[in-house]
This record gives structure tokens, sequence and C-alpha cells, in this order.
């Protein structure tokens, strides 16, 4: 019964604000924050800025803004991992403009299990929501993308008004300007933000033995020549993690964190220039990620030192030209990415002292490219029939793959009822530090060179009418890779519908085919003045190699509701109140190996089949108050787990313990923030 009362406690609030409030739910809330409705489809999630500065517990990540859509969830509080349908957030990609980039997410070790970086995840998003205009997770239901799981396309905002802005909270102290020539032909943007826990820890403030900073910067120029728009844009992103040694290894009731000094850093960049007409669009960026981690601690009298580098470069080239005639459109694109990647993991325990080699390693550099031509046909058969239809190719050079990937939709109208069916093919290559790992054991040497690009077929059926609909889905993917241990007695698992892009990884073969299926509804409509959406998964999923045993990111049910209202007190001051609700069923618990755990003084999973973590639960609560005059004033409240639910995290095993923990995820996090736009 306890956990009830916030949500009786937030009711309150609503009616008690339902009757001393003036209602307009159609307030333009402030200029620079113009509401935008959301977007759904099997082919795409378009979230406006409205989203990004209104969603509850979003904390200008535009990650965290889409776990309130169908199909979506989150593996850990503490990290903004996408898990779509299933699938691991190394299954998504970004892209700027078209163009794809490197993660740009800062503190990429924030809530994994080893503390190690992971491919796509983070703490935080560089681009905050102060700064992006739309966000567009495309899923490729109208054609193959560089992510089996979706890609997260981001366009930044477009000033309009010369303004200065600054935003003051618990995640980061951030300004901006925007300026405007040329009678509206050109604009400039600009923001930078650093984050409040860092600056307090430099102004001497104790908050701990961990010191966590970032700091972003974003610029953009944009020009207008007639039906041409060119933008220019950079973006800038540096952060650290330092965990200073607390105790040493005899001390009582120390965990193994207590006694290590851990240093990270990572450093993000991007730099891009898009030029886009009515018809063509192009798109050329660079952007790198670099993040280096050092771990140093003794343990049992031994100096140990864990070590884990990524150096990260791709340089991508997006470009789309349209032909229209009689309603009908032809498309042609292609994505053309070269990869320069770098990556490196050793762990002190591995090496051997006679031979003086490491029986286990991660090791890659290499340079490669990855070449996605398409083409694309709309046909309007009538006024309510449309065919989409045509294939991408997919060639890779690092593992001398090429593959055309057809895909084909219909979509037809009866009356106020939409029906959109689809089938596309895709493919996206292993992740190279899976493909770099080398090693040495009692059966002799081994790689994983000889994976695979894992094959995924998809396919949708959306049924929609208005903002009410259900789509059902399926996604069969081939030759995902697998851990193998060295004993064929022992379990094997599949990782390759897990987290493999935390290091450490091991050896894999890629024999193993995955399926996930299901169904989506989702609704929205007005109440009283109140917007209510709510949006229900059912999914399952199945593995070949173990018949009846789920995938680790299987979340079987999700459940969102959201309620969104705003309140006129007079034309110069509103508010604005969102909640959000988010269940979902625990994700599946994973075997520890405990001998090889405590041998590497790390995490080693072994498998599956030992049950699930308990149910995710989170009720979240943003309140903001607008006030307009010479100056615009909007103060916010922002709550994350509002009934403090401790969910499960995940197990883990503790060396100095000596024991199997379970990790729980954040309680109630309270954010206050000012902004102001002058």
């Amino acid at each position: 019964m306890k956990e009830s009362k916030p949500l009786l406690i937030l009711v309150f609030i609503f009616q008690v604000l339902a009757v001393f409030a003036q209602d307009t739910t159609t307030i333009e809330l402030l200029p620079v924050e113009i509401r935008s409705q959301k977007s759904y489809s099997p082919a795409k999630i378009a979230l406006g800025r409205s989203q990004f500065l209104s969603a509850p517990a979003s904390f200008d990540d535009p990650s965290r803004v889409l776990m309130k859509y169908p199909g979506f969830s989150v593996s850990n509080d503490q990290n903004n991992a996408i898990i779509y349908e299933g699938m691991p957030s190394h299954y998504s990609t970004w892209s700027l403009y078209g163009a794809q980039i490197a993660s740009p997410n800062h503190l990429s070790n924030a809530g994994t299990a080893n503390d190690r970086p992971s491919r796509t995840a983070g703490g935080v998003n560089m681009f905050s929501g102060q700064v992006i205009g739309e966000l567009n997770y495309r899923t490729g239901a109208e054609g193959p993308a560089h992510g089996i799981g979706g890609v997260a396309d981001i366009s930044l905002r477009s000033p309009y008004q010369n303004t200065v802005t600054a935003n003051l909270s618990l995640i980061g102290l951030e300004a901006g300007i925007d300026r405007v020539f040329d009678e509206g032909q050109s604009s400039l943007m600009g923001n930078y933000r650093y984050s409040t826990v860092g600056l307090l820890s430099q102004l001497g403030a104790d908050l701990g033995d961990e010191i966590i900073t970032y700091q972003d910067a974003v610029a953009e120029y944009k020009r207008n020549w007639n039906d041409l728009e060119v933008r220019l844009t950079a973006v800038y992103g540096k952060s650290s993690n330092d965990h200073e040694a607390s105790a040493l290894q005899g001390d009582v009731d120390a965990e193994f964190k207590n006694i290590q000094n851990i240093e990270f850093g990572a450093d993000n960049k991007a730099l891009a220039i898009s030029a886009k007409s009515s018809n063509y669009e192009m798109s050329v960026a660079y952007s790198s990620r670099k993040t280096d981690r050092v771990n140093n601690f003794i343990f049992d009298d031994r100096a140990e030192v864990i070590l884990s580098n990524v150096d990260e470069n791709i340089l991508s080239l997006y470009t789309k030209r349209d032909w229209i005639h009689r309603n009908n459109k032809i498309v042609l694109s292609l994505n053309l990415n070269r990869f320069d990647q770098r990556i490196v993991d050793l762990n002190s325990r591995d090496y051997d002292l006679v031979t003086e080699k490491y029986d286990r390693k991660i090791f890659f550099k290499d340079n490669y490219f990855e070449i996605r031509p398409k083409l694309l046909i709309d046909w309007d058969i009538t006024a309510n029939h449309k065919l989409i239809f045509g294939s991408s190719s997919y060639l890779n050079t690092l593992i001398d793959e090429q593959f055309l990937l057809p895909f084909i939709s219909y979509h037809t109208k009866v009356k106020s009822i939409n029906t959109i069916v689809s089938i596309q093919n895709d493919r996206q290559s292993v992740a190279p530090e899976v493909l770099g790992m080398q090693g040495l054991d009692q059966y002799g040497s081994y790689s994983n060179s000889a994976l695979n690009s894992m094959n995924s077929w998809s396919a949708k059926l959306d049924i929609n009418s208005s903002h009410h609909g259900v789509v059902f889905f399926s996604n069969f993917i081939f030759d995902t890779p697998r851990s193998i241990v060295p004993s064929p007695f022992e379990m094997r698992e599949n990782f390759g519908i897990d987290e493999i892009g935390n290091l450490p990884i091991s050896r894999y073969s890629a024999s193993n085919d995955v399926v996930t299926f299901g169904l989506k509804a989702y609704t929205k409509f007005d109440l009283s003045g109140y917007t209510i959406h709510a949006n229900y998964t059912l999914m399952d999923s199945q593995m070949d190699e173990q018949p009846g045993s789920k995938v680790p990111l299987d979340m079987n049910n999700i459940f969102n509701v959201g309620i969104d209202r705003s309140f006129r007190f007079s034309d110069k001051k509103s508010l604005r109140v969102t909640s959000s609700f988010h269940f979902r069923n625990g994700f599946q618990r994973l075997n520890i190996d405990v001998d090889e755990s405590r041998s590497r003084l790390q995490t080693v999973y072994s498998g599956l089949g030992i049950g699930t973590l308990n149910n995710y639960q989170r009720l979240d609560l943003r309140i903001s108050y607008i006030k307009k005059g010479k100056w615009k004033n909007v103060i916010s409240l922002d709550i994350q787990n509002v009934m403090n639910r401790q969910n499960d995290a995940y197990y883990y095993f503790d060396p100095l313990l000596d024991e199997v923990q379970l990790q729980k995820q954040l309680g109630l996090i309270p954010i206050l923030s000012w902004r102001i736009v002058i």
C-alpha cells in the first residue's frame, strides 16, 4: 500500500490545479517552445523540441524520451541505452542529418556491470534538448538503414529571432545564443554546457569517492539560398569519471570498487556540412569517439591493472535524390561510411609470466568501408492504395561481404482506417572488438575473424486510425554471435542479442538464430482538458540453440501511460504538468561463472536459465511554471522515480566480498531547473 501513496498525491495535485487554474490546452507557452504533436509509425518515430523540454525524467536527453513509446525500454536508469523490441542498444546507430556518426554519449561506462565502455550507450547525450530541433528514430520499415534496431537521426533547431538562453539545473549549467542575419536568410546558434556536479567538485564540495564531469559545445551556421538550405555543424564533448580508492583489501565491509583507483576519460567530436532542397539532400560528417579507462589496485599483494581503450573515427556521406511524377516518386540514396577503429582491452590477470604473453586479449585496428546504395519506388496505385518497394545493397570490406536487401510495404486506407504491411531485409556487421578477439588456451589459439554480418528479416502490420492503432511485428535475426566456453559440456549462451558492446568480451561463433515477435497497441485522446497517451507491448522471443529460452533483453510486457495538461493563469503566466508511468517485466538473469570471475577479478557471465529480474516500474513527474515578461522564465521540477522504487539492474560478482551481489537502479531523483530566455 505504501507504493500507491505517490500516485494518489499526484492525482490530488492534478485535481487541485484543475480547480484553481483556467485551462488552456492550446496555449503556446513560449515562442521557443512551440508544441508539436508526437508522431509514431512503424517506419519512424518523430520527436519535436516540445518532447525534449517537457517529457518527465528525460533530463534533456533524446534517448530517454523514446522509452515512452511502444516497444522501447531501458536496461538501466544510469544510462540511455536504446532497447527496442528486445534488441540491444548496439543494434541501433546514430546519424546527423542522415550521415552516420559515432555514439554521441558522455560517460559510456555508466551502468555497465564491469564499469567498462559500452558501444552506444552513456550517461547523457552531448546533444541536449536545448539544441535538438527534431529526432527521427527510423526503424527501417521504408528500407534498410545502418542499424538493425533502428537509426536515431538528429537535426538541430533553427533560430528565428535573436535570443540569449541560460539553463541552470543539477544536470548542467547551460548557456546558448541565437542570432539571425540577412532578414532571416541566415542564422547562428551556439550552446555550451558544463556539468553542475563537476563544477561543485572543483569548488571543493565533497561528493564522495567519485568525481564525474562532462562538458559539451554545439554550434551551427545555417544559410538559405533560394530553394537550398546549407548547414555547417560542429559538436565537441568531453567527460571523465575518476574514482579514488578509499579502502584496502582487508578492511571490514569494503567492496571491490572501494580498493580501486579508476580513471575514465572520453572525447567526442563531430563536424558536418549538409545541404537540402525540395528534392535533394546531401550530408558529409566526420565524427570520433575516444575513451580511455585505466584501473589500478592491489589484490592479494599483487599489483593489478585493467586497461580499456576505444578510438573510433567515422567519415560518412549521405545523399538522397527524389524524382516526382504524377504523385509517384523514385528515390535514390547512398550511405558511404569509412571506419577507422582501434580497440584494446587488457587484463593483467590474463598475463602469463612464463611466456610473457597475454592468453586472452582484444586488439583490433583496421580501416574498412560500408557502402549502402538504395533504390525506392513510391507508387500511388489509387488515392487510397500505395506501394513502396525497392532494394538496398550492403557491401562491407572488413569481412568482404556483398548482399542485396529487398524491402516492400503496402499502404491502404478504407474510410478512416489505415493499414500498412511491410517486409524488409537488413544487415549489420558485428562490432569490430568482437572480430578482434584473440587468445590462447589449452586447445590452441583462437580468434573471431570468421564471423559474418548479422542477417535480419523484419515484418510489420500496422492498423491505425488517427491517434489509435495496433502493430504486429516480428524480427528474425540470423548468425548472431554467441560466446563459447572452452569445455563442450558447459552451457553456451547468446550474447549477440545482449550487450556485446560492453567490454570485455570472449570467443564467439555465429550459428545462433533469434526471433522476436509480438504486438504493440497505442492510443492518444483528450479527456476534460487532459491529454492522455498510452501504449502496450506484448512480445516473445526464441533462440534455436536453446528452445524455450528467452533472449536476455526480452521484456514480455511493456506498458506506458502519460498525462499532460497545461493551465493558464493569465496572459503571462502558465503551468504545464506532465507525468508518465513505465512498466515492463524483468530482463532474463544471466548465470555468473564464479570461478572465472574470481580468477579474472571481474564479472564473467556464463549463460541463461536461472529466471528473471523483478519487474521494472517507474513513475515520473514534471511541473513547469512559465512566466512571460521582459525575460521569459521557465522553472521546472523534474522528478524521476517518484515512488522511489529500487528496481533491479543486474547481478555481478564482487571479488572482495567473494559473492554474487544484486545491483539496484537509481531511486528518486528530483531535478530543479531554471531556464531564462532574453
